[in-house]
């Protein structure tokens, strides 16, 4: 009747669809019986997730006060924003967060310049999003810094490595792959991968032959 993963607030079960698929659940225990009666009242939801939010701010403290650290330094963040402790947020005060975001660890938000990022958005492992560069014209090239802002929309998932350059804009939707590098700017849905970043395809776009063109449209 449903395999129980993490405590009692915690754990994932099946639904029911009778009584009898209930009765059966009682012999997993009383966890997922729990668990099940929750799922059952609406209600209860909020009174559950607000006890499984105290029991992880007891057990994490750490994440917990990264977590309102930067909900107070950020220019702006949403609701449900998870952080990791290990990430790296340079000039918070230059970046907007939108809801049900979650960064994985040692990612970097290195904004010298405005970083925006929808809601819904997932950041893997080491994922690097960049706004400053120096210009190689310039002798010594390290005495003067340029700065574009990088907008990241919606329901956009960035995969392990993933970097973004200065002054690039990643329509909702959109996926970079693992150790991809966008260096132009991103359509929504396009699907990227490689280095440099190129469109293999797009989301929900079934039977259409892949692009493979370089990130801002221009063949390879």
């Amino acid at each position: 009747c449903g395999r129980i993963s993490g405590g009692v607030f915690g754990c994932m079960v099946s639904h029911y669809s009778d009584s009898s698929d209930y009765g059966a659940c009682k012999l997993a225990g009383p966890a997922t019986m729990l668990t099940t009666f929750i799922r059952a009242h609406p209600g209860l939801r909020v009174v559950a997730r607000f006890v499984r939010r105290a029991v992880e701010s007891v057990l994490a403290p750490d994440i917990t006060l990264f977590t309102l650290y930067y909900r107070l330094r950020l220019r702006k963040c949403g609701r449900r924003v998870a952080f990791s402790t290990t990430m790296i947020i340079r000039n918070p005060e230059n970046i907007e967060i939108g809801d049900d975001c979650s960064f994985s660890h040692f990612v970097i938000l290195d904004a010298h310049d405005r970083i925006t990022i929808g809601s819904q958005c997932m950041f893997a492992n080491n994922v690097v999003i960049s706004t400053a560069t120096h210009d190689e014209n310039i002798n010594p090239m390290n005495s003067v810094m340029l700065s574009r802002p990088v907008t990241i929309g919606n329901n956009v998932w960035m995969g392990v490595g993933a970097t973004v350059l200065p002054g690039l804009s990643v329509g909702d939707g959109a996926i970079i792959g693992a150790r991809a590098l966008a260096t132009r700017d991103v359509p929504p849905g396009a699907v990227v991968v490689g280095v440099p970043g190129r469109i293999v395809r797009f989301r929900g776009l079934a039977g259409t032959a892949p692009e493979q063109a370089a990130v801002g449209g221009e063949k390879e």
